[in-house]
């Protein structure tokens, strides 16, 4: 009996080929779900954050959250580099992703100007600084938008795969 080994070392070679595309490709959806939870932990700690704004006092919620002068006033030392670091940051950039930004290059001086000082501790400190970075206090909160700018402009795209949050989809 004649063997053909060539054919056996094909057979092999596309086997293992196989296998590694499937294990790439479940690890790439293992690592999307777990960027989704991260950020939807992320909006659940920075919605604290809103309340720990209204609960002590330093802001009221009417949608979006406006701050008082007084806690304005106790980042005036920062915020021209706040409002400086924010013309760096990408265009597109998600609320979230720019409040992480502005925990890593501020986040020292927010918990020594704000945070101690008014007894903060769940990121109202956070919101504040990205109020006065953006020049705007409409924040979104929400880790799905991320995701569906990812998607671009279609509209089928949104529809099919992010259905909106809310009491029926979410």
């Amino acid at each position: 009996m004649n063997f053909d080994w060539s054919q056996l070392s094909l057979t092999f070679s596309a086997a293992t080929l196989l296998a590694f595309s499937v294990a790439l490709i479940k690890g790439a959806m293992r690592v999307g779900a777990l960027e989704m939870k991260v950020d939807t932990m992320w909006a659940f700690q920075m919605r604290r954050a809103v309340s720990e704004v209204v609960s002590t006092g330093l802001g009221q919620l009417k949608s979006p959250v406006v701050f008082t002068d007084e806690a304005r006033a106790a980042l005036e030392p920062i915020r021209e580099g706040l409002v400086g670091f924010w013309r760096t940051l990408p265009k597109g950039i998600s609320d979230g992703e720019a409040l992480l930004a502005i925990e890593m290059r501020f986040g020292d001086a927010l918990l020594r100007l704000v945070c101690i000082p008014c007894g903060l501790s769940h990121g109202a400190c956070l919101i504040l600084a990205l109020d006065i970075a953006k020049q705007s206090n409409v924040l979104d909160l929400n880790p799905a938008t991320k995701a569906r700018r990812r998607l671009g402009g279609f509209a089928w795209a949104r529809k099919w795969f992010l259905p909106p949050i809310g009491p029926s989809g979410g």
